[in-house]
């Protein structure tokens, strides 16, 4: 997987937007999540891998505790450096 043309889009967009404002959360959301995973092939740049499809809950999950530990402030001002 960490060969593939797609894996090399993926973590080059996941590292510009760590780049263009680090507190910003990643999450990637993918067919492959639970080999990722289980592979410890996991981005650099990425906070959080979900498997497709996912549930609601795990996305909600993930949002709440990428957010915390960023805090709101550091996010909304993450967002305000990308536009």
């Amino acid at each position: 997987m960490s060969s593939s043309p797609t894996w090399a889009c993926l973590t080059s967009v996941a590292a510009a937007v760590k780049e263009a404002a680090e507190a910003t959360p990643v999450i990637l959301l993918t067919g492959w999540g639970q080999r990722l995973v289980a592979d410890g092939e996991m981005p650099l740049h990425v906070d959080r891998v979900l498997s497709k499809p996912p549930k609601l809950r795990e996305v909600r999950a993930a949002l709440a505790q990428l957010t915390l530990r960023a805090g709101p402030a550091a996010v909304v001002s993450a967002a305000k450096e990308v536009r």
